[in-house]
């Protein structure tokens, strides 16, 4: 780990998520900024909270630079487990964070989050099958996949494979091809106030 977060942060912010939900991460223990790249580090922990999964993303201006750090078990991806039993899972961390900035859900420290997110960092659907088995009250699933062709026939392969034990539904973002898309696109919109138009960025 580098001995702050800064890069992280800034790239964070710069990808629209609010601040508050950062700093979460950093609390828990599951975000970091990694020596010598600067990378974004979103950890995955089993069920006993030992880490399992590192998922690496590129903070330099212009990287598209993603991998798994070596070791990783995929059945461990990132989550941020919840206290009802409504499951919201997502092809992307970044993806899952954007979800949370916007909603209520933002504001709220872990303790008093009510749903269960979680990034399959990619999809294949070993993760949904680890966390539903380590999280038994989990009774509806919510299918946060890309709007594109491989989100839509991976979400209909996991509702047959699903379906007769959980209420799952496909819920693909309203705007853009994926729920960060969406944040940006929201944060870009005109705010209308006495009459003159303002851009929230």
């Amino acid at each position: 780990a580098n001995g702050n977060n800064y890069q992280v942060e800034s790239y964070l912010l710069s990808r629209g998520i609010a601040l508050s939900v950062i700093h979460e991460c950093f609390r828990q223990g599951i975000l970091y900024e990694s020596i010598p790249y600067h990378n974004a580090v979103f950890v995955g922990r089993d069920a006993s909270g030992i880490p399992r999964h590192a998922a690496l993303r590129g903070t330099e201006p212009g990287s598209t630079y993603k991998n798994d750090a070596k070791g990783s078990d995929k059945r461990y991806s990132f989550s941020m487990p919840g206290h009802d039993d409504d499951l919201l899972v997502f092809e992307s961390t970044i993806d899952l964070l954007s979800f949370i900035t916007m909603t209520d859900e933002s504001e709220a420290a872990s303790i008093y989050r009510s749903h269960h997110y979680l990034s399959l960092a990619g999809l294949a659907p070993a993760a949904l099958r680890q966390y539903v088995c380590d999280h038994p009250n989990i009774q509806k699933i919510m299918l946060c996949f890309d709007a594109d062709e491989p989100g839509c026939l991976a979400a209909e392969d996991i509702m047959i494979e699903l379906h007769d034990r959980y209420s799952i539904s496909y819920r693909p973002p309203a705007q853009g091809k994926d729920y960060n898309e969406m944040l940006l696109a929201r944060q870009r919109e005109p705010i209308h106030m006495e009459g003159r138009d303002f851009n929230d960025r």
